[in-house]
C-alpha cells in the first residue's frame, strides 16, 4: 500500500516493453530460449503485481486504472501461443501473469468485468487449454472468480458453449483440478439453461461426467445447499424419458456398437441420479407430478423384466454368488447390473405418500410387477429390498392396492436353490416360513 503510482506507471512501462521486444523477436523467428531474460523479466513483473493485489483493494483498482489488465492479457494470449522447445521457460510468466488476474478480481467487482469483458470467450478458453496443470488450475480459478449469474447466462449461449464444456472436459480428465469441479457445482449445475446447452453438445463420455458430478453433490450431508433449481431436474427426468431405449437396445442385442453402450451408461446415470433426487422429499417432491416419469418407469421395469425371463441374458435374475469370492462370470461386468433394483427404487419413491402414484402402478400392473422381484438376484444386489421398500409405499394408505395383494393367491414356495447355496433352506411350519441354517452333515 506505499507503493506510488508512478511506482506503477514504471511497472506497466518495462511489461508493455516486453510484451513488444517477445513479439519482436518471434516475427525475426529468434530462438526464445535465447531470449530467456525476457521471459524472466516478464515473470518478475507479473509476481509484482500479483503480490501488489493481495488483500489490497487501492490496488487493484490502480493497477486496473492504469490499463494493466489490457497489457497482461495480449502478454499471455502471446504466452500461450507461443510454440518453443523447453517451454518451461513460458509457463513461470503464464502462471504469475494468471495468478494477478486472480487477485486483481477478487472482491473487485469492476475488474471482474473487465477482465471478463476482455478475456471471454477465446482468451479463456485458450488458457484453460495450455499444456501446464498449474496454469490450467489458475485459469479455472480466475473464471470461478468472475462468473455471476449473468455471465453464465452469457455462457449458454451456442457461440461461446465451448469455454463450458471445455471446463466440464477438464472435470472429466483432470478430476485433481479443484477449480474446475467447483466451478462446474458452483456456477454450471445452477442453471438448466446452460446445462440444457451443455447436454446436448456433450458427448456421452462427458454427460456421465456431468451426471457424476450432480451425484455427488446431491449426496452431499447438507442437501439443502447442493442448489439444483427444479428446471434441471426436470430437464434430466425427460432426458431419462428420452433415452432409455437405449437400455433396451443393449439388452436385446440388436445393436452392440460403442455409440449403444455409452449411450445406455448415460441413461443408467440419469436413473442413479433420479434415485438420489427422489430420496429427498423436501427437494424434489415435484418430480412426483413430472408428466409420464412414474408410466415410463414402470413400463421399462415390466421391458426389462420380460426380457430377462425370455431367455438368459444380462437381464436374467441370477444367484451367482461364487462372483463375491472373485469367480465373477461376463454378466457380473455388465453396465446394467443394478438397473433393475434402481428402477423399482424410483417407483418407489415416486410413490411415497403420492396418492395418484400409488394408483396409477396398480393401474399398470405393477404391483405385481414388483412383488415378482422380491427376490435374491446377484445382478440386482438389494433388488429384494427395494421391492419391499417399494411395496410399502404403494400400500401406505391405500386401501385399493391393500386389497389386491391381500387378494393374491398362494402359489406354493419359490425356488430356494440360491438360499441352499448360502447354506440356508426354508421350512413350511403352520402356514408360515421359516428359514433355517443347513445341517453340515446333511
Amino acid at each position: 500500500d506505499a507503493a506510488e503510482e508512478e511506482a506503477f506507471s514504471a511497472l506497466l512501462k518495462v511489461l508493455s516493453r516486453l510484451c513488444n521486444e517477445l513479439q519482436d523477436a518471434s516475427c525475426e523467428d529468434r530462438d526464445l530460449q535465447s531470449a530467456g531474460l525476457l521471459l524472466q523479466l516478464s515473470a518478475e513483473c507479473f509476481r509484482a503485481q500479483r503480490n501488489a493485489c493481495v488483500q489490497s483493494t487501492r490496488n487493484q483498482s490502480l493497477l486496473r486504472e492504469l490499463g494493466f489488465i489490457d497489457v497482461s492479457l495480449k502478454l499471455l494470449s502471446f504466452l500461450q501461443n507461443t510454440n518453443v522447445e523447453g517451454r518451461d521457460g513460458v509457463f513461470e510468466p503464464l502462471r504469475c501473469g494468471i495468478q494477478f488476474l486472480g487477485n486483481l478480481a477478487v472482491g473487485n467487482q469492476k475488474s471482474k468485468d473487465d477482465i471478463w469483458q476482455l478475456s471471454f470467450p477465446n482468451l479463456l478458453l485458450q488458457l484453460l487449454s495450455v499444456e501446464d496443470e498449474k496454469a490450467v488450475n489458475y485459469a479455472s480459478m480466475v473464471l470461478h472468480t468472475c462468473l455471476d449469474e449473468t455471465k453464465v447466462e452469457e455462457l449458454s449461449k451456442p457461440q461461446n458453449i465451448h469455454l463450458a464444456l471445455r471446463v466440464m472436459e477438464l472435470c472429466r480428465t483432470q478430476p485433481d483440478l479443484d477449480w474446475t469441479v467447483i466451478i462446474a457445482t458452483q456456477h454450471f449445475l445452477k442453471s438448466s439453461v446452460l446445462v440444457e446447452s451443455m447436454y446436448s453438445g456433450m458427448s456421452h463420455h462427458e454427460r456421465v461426467t456431468l451426471l457424476e458430478l450432480l451425484f455427488a453433490q446431491l449426496r452431499e450431508e447438507d442437501s439443502d445447499q447442493c442448489g439444483v433449481p427444479p428446471s434441471v431436474a426436470r430437464f434430466l427426468a425427460s432426458s431419462f424419458q428420452t433415452g432409455c431405449g437405449a437400455v433396451l437396445t443393449l439388452a436385446t442385442g440388436s445393436a452392440s456398437s460403442d455409440e449403444v453402450l455409452q449411450e445406455a451408461l448415460t441413461v443408467i446415470s440419469l436413473l442413479d441420479v433420479l434415485c438420489e433426487m427422489t430420496s429427498d422429499c423436501r427437494q424434489f417432491m415435484f418430480l412426483q407430478d413430472h408428466p409420464d416419469l412414474l408410466v415410463t418407469t414402470v413400463e421399462l421395469l415390466n421391458q426389462v423384466h420380460a426380457i430377462g425371463k425370455a431367455s438368459k441374458n444380462i437381464f436374467s435374475a441370477t444367484q451367482n454368488f461364487s462372483s463375491f469370492s472373485g469367480d465373477r462370470d461376463s454378466s457380473s461386468h455388465s453396465p446394467v447390473v443394478s438397473f433393475k433394483a434402481h428402477l423399482i427404487r424410483l417407483i418407489g419413491n415416486l410413490c411415497h405418500s403420492h396418492t395418484n402414484n400409488q394408483n396409477k402402478v396398480r393401474e399398470l400392473e405393477g404391483i405385481p410387477l414388483i412383488l415378482d422381484n422380491c427376490n435374491i438376484d446377484s445382478n440386482n444386489p438389494f433388488i429384494s429390498q427395494w421391492s419391499i421398500f417399494a411395496i410399502r409405499n404403494l400400500l401406505e394408505h391405500n386401501a385399493q392396492n391393500q386389497e389386491l395383494v391381500a387378494a393374491l393367491e398362494r402359489r406354493g414356495t419359490a425356488d430356494y436353490s440360491a438360499l441352499r447355496e448360502l447354506g440356508f433352506t426354508v421350512e413350511e411350519r403352520d402356514g408360515s416360513l421359516l428359514l433355517k441354517p443347513v445341517r453340515k452333515d446333511s
